[in-house]
């Protein structure tokens, strides 16, 4: 390779650039650094082309009323000091492992004369020889500092101008681009559905919003594309939960700009401003990342870093591109990925937390085991309640007997593993009086509701090691299965949207956790717990809910602690459990698709079977978008859809490495593919949520199915021509169809 297709780094004029085939960065170091330009030199395309945000906000510890938000500012304004440039420090160059270089600069921010001296900035540049993307990470240290400063505002990054004021003008058909989230566009109907999939450029020009417009929320990554290319911008922190952010900002015009341009620079002002969208560096969002609330004596904070790569297509090239950033980063479906078809008996006898249903005893157990097993499943799962008390997790044997005998009957009886659903919280006050959550005062955090309870503090060493060792038994006793619920994190007195509306923080300082407790002491309390099961059951499989709003599973970024040693296996379905039909034909559901096209680590999600149509529509679309499944809520043999049910499982295991280990391509959100390459096999499953008949037709590259030539096909004439797998087939209305390709 020539040398100019390799990354370098030189000097010139005040300037530092870092450049390679793909990407060109310069650096201003000419008093005050400023990473203001960023060009892809394939596409001569500026993505950066204004001064660097450097914006920082701090108060003296004490004197603000930090409460854990956005931008929360209750001191008076005299407390309170800004910077918004750097002044350079220094600068030095590496070169990468893989091949490239690495730049770091240093500078000090500039806070005036009222404002602290030792606070600095490490920004890091990195640029691979052979790869196409860029990346940036950023760290904040406290150099010598001796005080405490709270962080009411942090937002670092790329400014690219997308509308001129002096010109009146759009500029590089920023009128024609957009941003797409990542891993989920809208969130049709959940807690907060965002309304929007994507935001145009005109939607991030500063102003009164509805809130339906303005992205205003934070995403594992953005794709900004014109619809034929653009851009993926990932933020990566697999240990701390942080956010992409996204926006637009006003910025003087240079006609406007006066030599003190930095000093008088507002960002909220309108008149003679450009519009600037604003992307990549740092920032806070729904508290996070929590490690930068403050910034103490000698502190040093490390950001995720913030990855960037060209795009070629629309939003789910984006997505696929992302997924292949997390692959590289090890968040993949393990090659011998065999979960077992869970039965949750939950549908069927109910949940006496939940609907006050009576609890359940062995012959209700074992009469469901039964059905499970007539059907095809190939594990029993059970929900709440087999334990003493809902959260205990000690196995009532007075009730069941002991657990290893209903192991052995659940797996010799009717051939079935035996799976548990936990719950960290508990229904009962009388525990461990060290594990609970204690208000300000002292008294305990109360789980309000149908047999109220007490929250668990996960950072509490006493509820760690009593949990460890009650799922140590559980696990010892032959259970193969567990689920991590109830594991949420309520704020500190602070209604949060999402979170849950009332509740403490844990303020119990015998614990040994900072007080409040912080979102991320809690999660790392029940990611210990995960590892002591898993570092001696390492077969034991794990789904872990999200530990800051349990079920719908958007508080922290889904990779967040995963493929860390010892830790969790799948992750949780978004709670489309309960109505899995309705949440299909409304769209909630099709979250599912946009998950597999981002995401390869296994989904986990049971739904009530009783509820879909006797053509098995809600059956087929979980199936081929949770790689590990759970069913349930049919028991009449003689009923068409418990008939259905059995011949769709039937179907399901003969095919079933497809689903829970195969590559998923995503041909559109009603088709998608699931092949095993290595073996020159795929299956097709499109969907029709319409009333009538629809024709659906598959061109594929055969490639991306590993597919060579056809020696068998099922349900559709395929046929492989020109590097392209074809099909057109018609889907009844309301119902999937299965294409089979060399299968048999």
């Amino acid at each position: 390779m020539s040398e100019a297709k390799l990354a370098t780094v030189f000097t010139r004029d005040g300037f530092v650039e870092l450049r390679n085939q793909h990407w060109l960065l310069r650096v201003s170091i000419d008093g005050w650094l400023n990473p203001g330009y960023l060009l892809d030199v394939a596409r001569n395309v500026p993505l950066a082309d204004e001064v660097y945000a450097y914006d920082l906000k701090l108060a003296p510890k004490g004197q603000s009323g930090f409460t854990g938000g956005r931008e929360l500012m209750s001191g008076s304004a005299g407390d309170l000091v800004s910077a918004n440039r750097v002044r350079f420090r220094d600068w030095t160059a590496t070169d990468l492992p893989v091949g490239g270089k690495e730049v770091h600069f240093t500078g000090r921010f500039d806070f005036g004369l009222l404002g602290p001296t030792d606070i600095e900035i490490e920004h890091v540049f990195r640029l691979p020889d052979l790869d196409t993307w860029f990346e940036e990470q950023i760290w904040l240290r406290h150099r010598f500092g001796r005080d405490t400063h709270e962080v009411q505002n942090i937002r670092f990054g790329f400014r690219k101008m997308i509308f001129s004021r002096d010109s009146q003008a759009w500029l590089h058909d920023a009128d024609r681009q957009y941003i797409v989230p990542v891993p989920h566009r809208r969130r049709w109907g959940q807690i907060v559905d965002h309304q929007a999939t994507s935001y145009t450029m005109n939607d991030i020009v500063p102003g009164k919003w509805s809130g339906d417009q303005l992205p205003g929320r934070g995403a594992e990554a953005w794709i900004w594309t014109d619809g034929a290319r653009g851009y993926l911008i990932a933020k990566y922190n697999r240990e701390q939960i942080e956010f992409s952010l996204a926006d637009g900002e006003f910025v003087l015009a240079p006609s406007k700009r006066s030599e003190d341009y930095y000093q008088t620079f507002n960002p909220q002002i309108a008149g003679g401003a450009n519009v600037c969208f604003r992307y990549a560096g740092v920032g806070r969002y729904n508290l996070t990342p929590e490690g930068v609330r403050e910034i103490g004596p000698n502190a040093r904070f490390e950001f995720g870093a913030t990855r960037i790569y060209p795009v070629e297509g629309d939003w789910q090239d984006g997505y696929t591109t992302y997924k292949g950033f997390l692959l590289e980063k090890g968040h993949i479906c393990p090659p011998d990925f065999d979960p077992p078809l869970h039965w949750n008996e939950l549908y069927n006898l109910g949940w006496r937390g939940g609907d006050n249903a009576p609890l359940q005893e062995r012959p209700n157990l074992f009469a469901e085991a039964a059905v499970a097993q007539d059907i095809g499943a190939e594990a029993f799962y059970l929900d709440p309640v087999w334990d003493v008390v809902e959260g205990s997790s000690i196995w009532d044997e007075e009730r069941l007997g002991p657990l290893d005998g209903f192991v052995c009957t659940m797996r010799d009886r009717f051939g079935l593993k035996t799976s548990l659903h936990l719950m960290m919280h508990t229904k009962t006050l009388d525990e461990d009086p060290r594990i609970y959550r204690r208000r300000q005062d002292g008294s305990i955090d109360i789980w309000p509701g149908l047999y109220s309870g007490g929250r668990i503090c996960g950072a509490s060493p006493a509820w760690q090691q009593m949990k460890i060792e009650h799922l140590l038994k559980l696990a010892a006793a032959g259970v193969t299965f567990m689920m991590f619920d109830f594991v949420s994190y309520v704020p500190p007195e602070v209604p949060i949207k999402r979170l849950e509306p009332s509740g403490s923080a844990c303020w119990d300082l015998d614990h040994g956790h900072e007080v409040p407790l912080t979102m991320q002491r809690h999660a790392e309390g029940i990611l210990k717990v995960i590892q002591a099961i898993k570092s001696h059951f390492p077969k034991v499989l794990i789904e872990a809910h999200d530990r800051v709003t349990g079920g719908m599973q958007d508080f922290h970024p889904l990779y967040f602690q995963h493929s860390l040693p010892d830790s969790f296996d799948e992750n949780w379905g978004f709670e489309y459990m309960w109505d899995p039909f309705m949440d299909l034909l409304s769209g909630k559901a099709l979250s599912l698709y946009e998950y597999n096209l981002a995401y390869d680590i296994p989904l986990y999600l049971h739904i009530h079977c009783g509820q879909d149509n006797d053509r098995m529509l809600a059956f087929w679309w979980y199936a081929s978008t949770c790689r590990h499944l759970g069913i349930g809520g049919v028991k009449d043999p003689e009923s068409l859809l418990y008939q259905a049910l059995k011949q769709a499982v039937t179907t399901y295991r003969r095919l079933k490495p497809f689903f829970t280990r195969g590559r998923f391509i995503g041909v559109e959100p009603l088709v998608h593919g699931h092949a095993l390459p290595e073996q020159g096999e795929a299956v097709f499953i499109l969907f029709n949520l319409g009333s009538t008949p629809i024709t659906r037709r598959v061109d594929i590259a055969a490639s991306e199915v590993g597919v060579t030539a056809i020696h068998s096909m099922h349900n559709a004439e395929v046929r492989l021509e020109a590097g392209l797998l074809s099909f057109s087939v018609e889907v009844p209305a309301l119902s999937p169809l299965l294409v089979e390709v060399n299968t048999g």
